[in-house]
């Protein structure tokens, strides 16, 4: 597998909900997170409007607790993917952003709620997504920065190169 080979070691956590994420050890840890499931996991995938409804409350659920603990000087490690959505800056690979993903729009709009002030602005952190060139052009310019290549094997290549 090509990206165990640069990176090194991955291990998963689990197969359902919102924490579902795999951390990559080598030469730095990354951990990636799989909202919608893994191919490799059958048991992960979200299908169906149910499922897609029900990470709906989960979201919500995470974004509550995060906004309970946003002023707090203590650092509170990411339990979630919402927690990381709402604070850091996020990088999407492989996916379409959909408006059919209600649960990664939800988080987006609550994050950009968050920084929606003019006193906030300066602390909002970047989106990226990695695309081809003719792909993602339906989102939104002023929230979203596209980092394009030719084809997904430069943009992988690109992306190993960061890390």
């Amino acid at each position: 597998m090509f990206l165990q080979q640069e990176i090194g070691d991955f291990s998963s956590n689990g197969d359902k909900g919102i924490d579902r994420h795999f951390t990559f050890k080598g030469y730095k840890q990354l951990t990636s997170w799989h909202p919608h499931g893994d191919r490799k996991n059958k048991a992960s995938i979200t299908f169906g409007l149910r499922q897609y409804a029900n990470l709906l409350k989960e979201v919500e659920d995470a974004r509550s607790k995060f906004k309970l603990n946003e002023y707090t000087t203590t650092v509170i490690e990411p339990t979630s993917w919402v927690d990381l959505f709402m604070s850091k800056p996020l990088l999407f690979i492989g996916s379409s952003i959909d408006k059919a993903e209600w649960d990664i729009w939800l988080a987006l709009v609550n994050r950009w709620r968050n920084y929606g002030r003019d006193d906030n602005k300066k602390h909002e952190k970047p989106v990226f997504v990695l695309t081809r060139h003719n792909c993602h052009t339906h989102l939104p310019p002023d929230k979203f920065v596209r980092l394009e290549a030719p084809s997904y094997d430069e943009s992988w290549q690109r992306l190993m190169n960061v890390f």
